[in-house]
């Protein structure tokens, strides 16, 4: 359990450095020389602090984002339940009318981590978003961890917290997202 923690600290800090700030990339968003397409994109991220590492992916690849993007955070509490109208709080990001808003999922333990069935509860929720479940693209970040070379004791760690992060479930499942509307984007890192 140690080096779980200890490695996902690393991949955590790592992972920061290479998604970037936030509010940066929504100002370089707003210069309007990003070119945006029609649709509807979803992007689970951990915070809401920094982009989504497969929205700065899919910029890069595509040279163009979603008129409507939402940057989902989903967080577990400690109660077995949340009803269903708490679970759901939505916050425009940005400008108005700029189309991207950040959702964060609160869930208790005993519920559903389904995202597309919670993304359901925001219906009303925001003038600037509206889910449709029949549309929406869903994108995942993630990173394909790799141990650094080097000696000592702590070689034998990283390889571990490689090995676990790999045997790791996935998330398409976890989160129930429909396979054929999921991409998954991301990078490499060393720890």
């Amino acid at each position: 359990m140690t080096t779980w923690r200890w490695g996902a600290a690393l991949v955590r800090a790592r992972r920061e450095e290479l998604e970037g700030p936030l509010d940066e990339w929504l100002a370089q968003l707003d210069t309007g020389t990003v070119r945006r397409v029609p649709g509807q994109s979803i992007y689970l991220h951990t915070n809401t602090r920094t982009v989504p590492l497969a929205l700065k992916e899919s910029l890069r690849f595509h040279q163009s984002v979603h008129e409507h993007v939402a940057i989902v955070t989903v967080e577990v509490g400690n109660v077995p339940h949340v009803h269903h109208v708490d679970r759901v709080r939505i916050t425009d990001l940005g400008t108005p009318n700029d189309g991207i808003v950040a959702i964060s999922i609160k869930l208790g333990f005993n519920d559903s981590p389904d995202v597309p069935h919670n993304l359901r509860w925001s219906q009303g929720k925001s003038d600037d978003f509206a889910f449709d479940p029949k549309c929406a693209r869903y994108f995942l970040s993630v990173l394909d961890v790799h141990a650094r070379e080097g000696r000592g004791p702590v070689l034998w760690r990283k390889h571990l917290f490689v090995l676990l992060s790999r045997i790791a479930g996935s998330r398409v499942d976890a989160f129930r997202l429909p396979p054929s509307r999921t991409a998954i984007l991301g990078g490499r890192v060393y720890i």
